[in-house]
C-alpha cells in the first residue's frame, strides 16, 4: 500500500486502468467459455430431446387413430345373438 501512496498519480491512473482491462479480459473469457458451454447444451438438447418428442407425438398419434378406427368399428357392427 505504501508504494502505491508513493507514486506519482499518472502511474497510479496507469496501474488502475490496467486492472480495470485485466478484469474485463477476465470477465469476457469467463463469459465465452460459458457461452460455448450452453451452445453445447443446446446441441446435446436439440439432437436428443426434439427427436424424442417427435416420435412421441407419432406414437399418440398412432394410438388415438387406432382409438379412433376401434371406435368406428364398434359402433358400425351389430352384435349378433
Amino acid at each position: 500500500m505504501r508504494m502505491f501512496r508513493n507514486m506519482r498519480i499518472m502511474k497510479k491512473l496507469m496501474v488502475s486502468f490496467f486492472v480495470v482491462i485485466a478484469l474485463i479480459g477476465v470477465i469476457l473469457a469467463v463469459s465465452i467459455f460459458e457461452l460455448l458451454e450452453v451452445s453445447r447444451l443446446n446441441a446435446r438438447i436439440a439432437d436428443t430431446r426434439v427427436p424424442t418428442a417427435i416420435e412421441s407425438l407419432h406414437i399418440s398419434r398412432g394410438v388415438q387413430a387406432t382409438l379412433a378406427a376401434l371406435r368406428g368399428y364398434s359402433i358400425s357392427t351389430s352384435i349378433v345373438l
